[in-house]
């Protein structure tokens, strides 16, 4: 996986973002509004993991934290600036999609992708 997201970061940085920071603001940008117990498990997170790659997010003006009644319920929000920024980064994401995929070639990245969405299938049920 490390070597996958080199790939990943060194075109994401090109925006000046890396991998967990634009899965986040993808996340969050397609899923609406979440609750940050959510989005921990939407992007496979523990709590002060998802807090520690919020931080430069929220820094940056792309993330807003609210709070829905209770002040212990936060819920991530994309702002317009992180809208903006996940629109720009895309195509780099894609270039390193690519990049992957040549690389690979079509019957290692196919068995790639099924391997990787049942280890997450599986690691993303377990308590």
């Amino acid at each position: 996986m490390r070597a996958v997201s080199k790939g990943y970061d060194r075109e994401l940085a090109k925006v000046g973002l890396v991998t967990t920071q634009f899965s986040l603001l993808t996340v969050i940008a397609l899923r609406g509004p979440l609750p940050l117990g959510v989005l921990a498990t939407r992007v496979g997170l523990n709590a002060s993991t998802l807090t520690r790659n919020l931080k430069p997010l929220l820094k940056a003006g792309w993330v807003q934290l609210e709070t829905a009644g209770d002040a212990r319920r936060r819920i991530a929000r994309i702002t317009i600036e992180g809208a903006a920024m996940q629109t720009a980064a895309e195509p780099y994401w894609r270039t390193a999609q690519l990049e992957l995929d040549a690389m690979l070639g079509p019957i290692l990245n196919e068995g790639l992708h099924e391997v990787l969405d049942a280890a997450l299938n599986k690691l993303l049920t377990i308590d």
